[in-house]
């Protein structure tokens, strides 16, 4: 089975999500429109990034998928395993499990938070200005193209920026509009 075949559909898979849920949050016409050019070029890109096999995914995530996959998946969880966070290497574990190549299963992980963030990011922008404005959009297609965004998941297989994406995105626990005061240390966060 030629695993390049199924990686298409299931990169359509998120693409559409990612797009349902944009047209759930109120985003239509000519903004859901280059949304969906968006979404679908950088997926096209993700695609043709698959198959790179990087230091870090051959020296390390791989041989954690392999020890996962030969102590138990999750019971394996209970040892200390690499050094990344505890809700990244249950996503590991839970790969152990899948009877499909982990080089494609962790970069599928990474492009569906890429997409996850760039969600975070139009819910950010809405903080600042009005929903469904063209700020917030162009917020979202910009982290989805971002190079270091890119290259980092799709390409690298590098899962550095998971970190603090698990923590809930402000805006779920924002008022309808932030305080004056507040827009400064957001920018600040953004930054850090």
């Amino acid at each position: 089975m030629s695993y390049q075949a199924v990686l298409a559909p299931l990169l359509a898979t998120l693409g559409l999500v990612t797009l349902y849920l944009l047209r759930r949050r109120g985003l239509e016409g000519r903004a859901l429109l280059a949304c969906a050019i968006v979404v679908a070029f950088a997926l096209l890109l993700r695609g043709l990034c698959m198959d790179f096999i990087s230091p870090d995914y051959a020296n390390f995530l791989t041989r954690w998928v392999a020890y996962f996959r030969e102590n138990g998946g999750f019971a394996a969880l209970r040892n200390s395993v690499g050094d990344y966070n505890v809700p990244y290497l249950y996503f590991l574990s839970a790969i152990s499990y899948l009877n499909f190549p982990d080089l494609y299963a962790i970069k599928l992980l990474s492009v569906a938070f890429d997409l996850v963030l760039a969600w975070g990011g139009l819910r950010l922008a809405e903080c600042f200005c009005p929903r469904g404005s063209a700020r917030a959009v162009v917020a979202f297609c910009l982290l989805l193209l971002l190079p270091t965004v890119v290259l980092n998941g799709a390409y690298w297989g590098t899962v550095r920026r998971h970190l603090w994406r698990h923590l809930p995105p402000r805006s779920r626990l924002r008022p309808e509009r932030p305080p004056q005061a507040i827009r400064p240390l957001a920018g600040v966060g953004l930054r850090l």
